[in-house]
């Protein structure tokens, strides 16, 4: 079985770091629920709940195996 990735955190520009989902997200993510146009073109709960947000980002971990494991959308966009 192939050992997941680790993933970094990555500043990817001035304004924002790329790095792994984190539980701490979930104000981004009800942020994101409440956007028209988000839902409807991703896995972002709408309407939102806590559990949901917190689903979703679990799903983001376990979408290659485990928190720290890399793939595409596992990703998240942070002021640094």
């Amino acid at each position: 079985m192939a050992q997941p990735l680790t993933v970094p955190s990555m500043t990817a520009g001035p304004d924002f770091v790329l790095r792994p989902w984190e539980l701490s997200d979930l104000p981004l993510v009800r942020e994101a629920a409440a956007d028209d146009y988000i839902p409807l073109i991703t896995t972002i709960p709408s309407p939102y709940s806590d559990e949901a947000a917190e689903a979703f980002v679990r799903r983001q971990w376990d979408r290659a195996g485990s928190k720290s494991a890399a793939s595409a959308g596992t990703w998240s966009c942070t002021p640094p």
